[in-house]
């Protein structure tokens, strides 16, 4: 239990921390797709390097490639230059806010697949999330504007089919260091093309300063606060490890207003409890986390 909730907390803070990072990488001037490009090849580099190293390269056919291939789009390419995109002109808390949305598509995704059932409390939760974008979004008089706002929540869209994707298909035999590898090398091919079209520079070698700090604590941030999720779903379940959503909010609106200065409205605060309130409903269960963890072959 205590292990679980390290895991939890970990990852929470993690992931919404590393919306601040996003944030201030992106006030930096770099193109979206260049900084997904050397995200994508940092990322990849370190989590292939630690699989060599540690003796754990994943056996690769085309069993692995189909599904590293699916989730590094999901997953990697199109939530991340949307998320990066939506950077440059939204503050973090509001991309956390978005990004607490998550499992609530999330759970209406896995109701339209026959993954789990449906019911009218979920139904109002998922209500409760959507409305809680549109009143950030809402251009009489939301928190931010709305076409951004958009942006980031398909991004949080695209997280969402995500999940139901890994649920629906993951391989047993593959631990969450490796999907992650996976996950990161296709995200690097896909975004490798832009560097054609844009200026690929992203950051000073010659004068590193707030900028280059945010970029080299954002990768390995973001690979710690993946990898946790996934070996959180392992040891106590999805429905416990989606939870996350809470410290990720909060983690995120509490950084932003911190480190970046940021101040909300009486109409983001709002929104914000609406989220909490959909969250509570649209989740099944409670704090407990499943008693054993998966038995799954090759461990996470």
């Amino acid at each position: 239990m205590g292990v679980n909730i390290a895991i939890f907390l970990s990852c929470g803070a993690f992931w919404g921390f590393s919306f601040t990072l996003m944030r201030i990488v992106m006030l930096g001037g770099g193109h979206p797709l260049a900084v997904a490009f050397w995200h994508a090849a940092t990322a990849s580099v370190l989590v292939w390097g630690v699989l060599w190293l540690s003796g754990w390269l994943p056996r690769i056919d085309a069993r692995f490639i189909r599904f590293a291939a699916t989730l590094g789009f999901l997953g990697g390419a199109c939530p991340s230059i949307l998320l990066f995109w939506a950077a440059q002109n939204i503050g973090a808390g509001v991309i956390s806010v978005c990004m607490a949305t998550v499992p609530l598509m999330q759970i209406g995704l896995s109701a339209a697949l026959g993954i789990e059932r449906f019911s009218a409390r979920r139904l109002f939760g998922l209500i409760l999330g959507l409305v809680a974008v549109w009143l950030i979004a809402d251009p009489s008089g939301g928190a931010a504007p709305w076409f951004w706002v958009v942006v980031a929540a398909l991004g949080g869209f695209s997280y969402a089919c995500e999940d139901s994707f890994i649920a629906m298909k993951r391989p047993h035999d593959l631990n969450s260091a490796q999907i992650l590898a996976g996950m990161m090398l296709f995200y690097m091919i896909y975004t490798a093309p832009a560097l054609l079209f844009v200026d690929p520079a992203v950051l000073s070698l010659t004068a590193p300063g707030r900028v280059e700090a945010a970029f080299l604590a954002m990768v390995p941030g973001s690979l710690l606060a993946y990898g946790a999720f996934v070996n959180l779903i392992s040891r106590a379940g999805p429905v416990f490890a989606s939870q996350v959503a809470y410290v990720v909010t909060v983690a995120g609106v509490v950084c932003g207003a911190i480190i970046l200065g940021e101040s909300y409205n009486v109409v983001f605060w709002f929104a914000l409890g609406l989220i909490v309130v959909g969250l509570a409903l649209g989740l099944p269960g409670g704090w407990r986390p499943r008693v054993a963890p998966d038995a799954t072959p090759g461990g996470t």
